[in-house]
This record gives structure tokens, sequence and C-alpha cells, in this order.
């Protein structure tokens, strides 16, 4: 009983352990993405004379 309990444990503790350092990571959007990457100079400069900064940073 010991060791299944323990077994239980062990996989509940392996399973989540991802999810919790997932949410330690910094959320970056696309224009984050896109002017730190540096490679997306274009992409950066189209988003910023259409407007869309502000709309590419929101929620989805």
């Amino acid at each position: 009983m010991k060791t299944i309990a323990t077994s239980i444990l062990f996989g509940f503790f392996a399973i989540m352990s991802p999810a919790v350092a997932d949410d330690k990571a910094p959320k970056k959007d696309i224009v984050d993405t896109a002017v730190a990457a540096g490679s997306f100079k274009t992409l950066a400069a189209a988003l910023g004379a259409a407007g869309l900064v502000d709309t590419m940073k929101g929620d989805g």
C-alpha cells in the first residue's frame, strides 16, 4: 500500500512539474519576439506603420 501511494505521489509530481515550470516563463507576444529576434525588422516596421502594435500585444 505504501508503495502504491508513493508511486501515485511521484507520478503526480512528475506530471505537474512541467506545468509549474511553464508559468514562470515570461509571456512574449509576436511584437516582442519580432523585435528581439532582430531578423524580423520588416514585420516590426509593418506592424508599427499599420498601427497594429497594441492589437498584436493584446490577448488573442
